[in-house]
């Protein structure tokens, strides 16, 4: 759809990254894709992309303030962060609600972050230095948006 785009994927494990490789290759697009096999809170790229996704869901309190400097500081000035709010549909029965805790507790004990709100991404994305901060709905839920500064 899109054959001017070019990308890059950060993965820390190796295996997945082995696979996204032969998807890639499999899909005729290693050419316009690089996959990396690195920890996000190092990359060090400054000022070379117009738009970044951040995986949040995946990264624990203590790794989420570097990860995101690393992620405006790759972004262009004036570059936009998307970040997907992963909040299950509210359910008030009691057995949703068991099951909610019970899977909020299982990823604490594993230091994998509680699911944040679109609020509170949108918060954590301004603390991060993001300007314009909004949340938007979309037909794949909400999304939070923020710009780097335009310097």
């Amino acid at each position: 759809m899109f054959p001017e785009l070019r990308a890059v994927g950060v993965e820390r494990a190796e295996d997945v990254v082995k696979e996204l490789r032969e998807r890639a290759e499999a899909a005729g697009v290693t050419s316009r894709l690089e996959i990396r096999c690195a920890d996000a809170q190092e990359i060090d790229d400054e000022a070379a992309y117009e738009v970044a996704y951040w995986a949040q869901a995946f990264f624990p309190d203590d790794a989420r303030a570097v990860t995101l400097e690393a992620a405006r500081r790759a972004l262009v000035p004036g570059g936009l962060l998307l970040v997907q709010e992963l909040t299950p549909p509210a359910q008030d029965a009691p057995e949703a609600r068991l099951h909610s805790a019970l899977d909020a507790l299982v990823a604490d004990s594993r230091g994998v972050p509680p699911v944040r709100t679109a609020e509170e991404l949108a918060a954590e994305l301004r603390d991060g230095g993001f300007e314009d901060v909004e949340v938007t709905t979309t037909p794949i839920g909400r999304l939070v948006l923020g710009r780097r500064a335009l310097d």
